[in-house]
């Protein structure tokens, strides 16, 4: 036997065990769609005899796999659709959900040269990746809950925010006193993550909610309500107080050395008036500031618009842009 040909053995030997022990199922198609190995776990994932499908076409083998999926018709519209197309190219992780399984799809086109002679299929388990993030995240709501501050930006949390709004909203209907609420967005952050990394926007949320601290009342409550979103709650204020302090934070974060290396900070900001007597809930405030906040990031960056309730009623009538 030659060289050529013991390397040749080696060679199928090596791939035979690789299919055979992997931990991710293996699927090798050739240059004509047809089914040349199946992998162990493909068996195991599926829950099909793997040799079953050696020597199928593809689509006959991938039809035989979205049956065993949860919604096979999304399976062929997803991974199959775009594993059949020619010619072969990179297609990687798809969710796939079968009972008990969360998987993953890549598949990868076999070259030689610059001939695509085939494809490769590699199929994941994540279920345990999946339900750990899935524990990870209901941990950090625990915490949340837990605790009143932000850990970030050592601002107060959503849940403290919205304990300290429901105690001035109960306090200002039996005073009949005014308070208001600012709500703050930063402008483009998911553009500032993606080109200058999320250390550097974390950053730029630090830089923020110090500058809201420093742009506030001193008695005025400042939390993170959420990734890029602020709010402020201020006690005993009307229209001219909210319109103040946003202006002050806007200045505050308009007047900043602009520098190609670091992102341009602006923010958004709506804001609402409660104004008793009034038949209005907390949550009802914070829906009109939210509204306020929709309608100034329609108009473009560092927007300004602030909800006042009309003085003969309780419609709500805005504030002229800033």
């Amino acid at each position: 036997m030659s060289d050529a040909e013991d390397w040749a053995n080696f060679e199928e030997a090596t791939l035979l065990t690789i299919l055979e022990h992997s931990e991710e199922g293996l699927l090798v198609f050739d240059s004509d769609g047809i089914c040349r190995m199946v992998g162990t776990k493909i068996g195991k994932f599926f829950g099909i005899e793997p040799k079953a499908l050696v020597g199928k076409p593809r689509p006959e083998v991938l039809v035989t796999l979205g049956n065993a999926c949860e919604e096979p018709n999304d399976f062929m519209s997803t991974a199959a659709s775009d594993d059949l197309g020619d010619p072969p190219r990179v297609l990687g992780d798809l969710e796939i959900r079968i009972p008990k399984r969360l998987l993953t799809w890549a598949m990868y086109p076999i070259e030689r040269g610059l001939r695509k002679i085939g494809r490769f299929v590699v199929v994941r388990d994540v279920t345990r990746e999946r339900n750990a993030e899935r524990t990870r995240r209901l941990l950090l709501q625990r915490i949340e809950q837990l605790t009143p501050l932000d850990a970030l930006t050592g601002l107060a949390n959503r849940r403290r925010f919205t304990e300290e709004h429901e105690r001035e909203h109960g306090r200002a209907l039996r005073a009949w006193d005014t308070y208001g609420v600012l709500m703050l967005d930063v402008d483009g952050m998911r553009a500032i993550n993606e080109s200058f990394g999320v250390p550097v926007g974390d950053a730029v949320l630090e830089r923020v909610a110090e500058l809201a601290k420093q742009g506030r009342r001193e008695y005025d409550v400042v939390a993170r309500m959420q990734n890029d979103e602020f709010a402020i709650l201020l006690p005993g204020a009307d229209g001219v107080a909210l319109h103040a302090v946003a202006q002050r934070i806007r200045g505050a974060l308009g007047a900043g050395e602009r520098r190609p290396d670091t992102p341009n900070l602006s923010v958004a900001i709506g804001g609402a008036v409660c104004a008793p007597p009034t038949g209005e809930t907390a949550s009802d405030i914070v829906r009109r500031c939210s509204e306020a906040l929709e309608r100034a990031r329609a108009r473009g960056t560092s927007e300004l618009e602030i909800d006042i309730p009309a003085p003969t009623s309780n419609a709500p009538s805005q504030v002229p842009p800033a």
